[in-house]
């Protein structure tokens, strides 16, 4: 990586160690927050922006990451070093069941399946509530050192950390299988899928690889948020809500740039959780989703390829700019 590169990571990376330092407990439950989101946004740009797969679903594997550690940790009394291949194994398998299914038909036909998927996942944590709580959710003990200093004392730093490392890991992950060879036939199939599977490429086994890595990832964050965050699963994270919230991440950050997403969590739970708070000033905020929404046309408005991709694009043509004669 050129010294170029390097320095804007370096200070990004001291700035994310540096801030449990600056910030107060409950601000770095936010920040823990948005990096887990931030995660779960990267895993649907995977398919989204890199495999040009649209799925109204993707709640689906969240939620399922969440209910797998937390029936684990309660209901089966397994340590987390277990519960969380167990992650893995039920993201896998449900991502790989569901791409099978859905990934024989294209466009809005597709989205609507995942869309369906979804909500049977919905129904079910709610109607099979010995297992997961039922509408109440279920709740577990997460390990204390996840909440605790060495005294004892509440503290939040460890999770912290442990929010920032996964994010890194997961950046690292997402990247290198972008770069690799199937990566880029899944990059081939966004641009033109015809053209693809006229190589030779099985263009359907790609995708549901595709969807099987993202999966994967989204499942981590929801599990990583039930120990992290709320202690607990909850149905609400198998909606439609979910899925449209990381749309918004992803559209507002930039489709298809990976760092794109990460940032638009940010902008995204952050400016929630401001306007959110400001109905407690003034009455005026109560319909504080209206204000968003118009914040949000006016992003899309001003910065059509999101914020990162806008940045790149006129870079681009600034960087190709004729320099003008001696």
């Amino acid at each position: 990586m050129r010294a170029g590169r390097l320095l804007p990571v370096a200070l990004l990376l001291a700035v994310l160690l540096l801030l449990p330092l600056l910030l107060p407990g409950y601000l770095l439950s936010r920040a823990i927050e948005v990096y887990l989101f931030a995660v779960l946004a990267l895993s649907y740009d995977l398919l989204i922006g890199v495999t040009g797969i649209v799925s109204f679903g993707h709640a689906l594997f969240f939620g399922a990451g969440a209910y797998t550690a937390a029936i684990c940790m309660k209901r089966l009394g397994l340590p987390l070093w277990v519960a969380l291949p167990a992650v893995v194994l039920v993201a896998a398998g449900l991502a790989a069941l569901v791409g099978a299914l859905s990934l024989r038909v294209k466009g809005h036909f597709f989205a609507m399946i995942t869309l369906a998927f979804a909500e049977i996942g919905h129904v079910v944590v709610q109607k099979w509530s010995e297992v997961t709580g039922g509408a109440d959710g279920i709740s577990i003990k997460v390990p204390a050192w996840f909440v605790t200093n060495a005294a004892g004392h509440p503290d939040r730093t460890h999770s912290y950390y442990v929010a920032v490392l996964f994010l890194l890991l997961a950046y690292w992950v997402v990247r290198r299988a972008t770069d690799s060879p199937p990566g880029r036939v899944w990059q081939a199939i966004r641009e033109n899928e015809f053209r693809a599977g006229a190589l030779g490429f099985d263009t359907t086994r790609y995708k549901v690889a595709a969807m099987v890595v993202s999966g994967i990832v989204a499942a981590l964050a929801g599990a990583g948020y039930a120990l992290m965050v709320q202690q607990g699963a909850s149905p609400e994270w198998l909606t439609a809500d979910i899925t449209i919230q990381v749309l918004l991440m992803t559209i507002i950050g930039g489709v298809g740039t990976l760092q794109g997403p990460m940032l638009g969590a940010a902008v995204v739970r952050l400016l929630s959780y401001w306007l959110s708070g400001l109905r407690s000033y003034s009455h005026l905020f109560d319909r504080w989703p209206l204000l968003f929404g118009l914040i949000y046309v006016a992003i899309v408005m001003f910065l059509p390829e999101g914020i990162v991709g806008t940045y790149r694009q006129r870079l681009v043509r600034i960087l190709q700019r004729p320099k003008p004669a001696a």
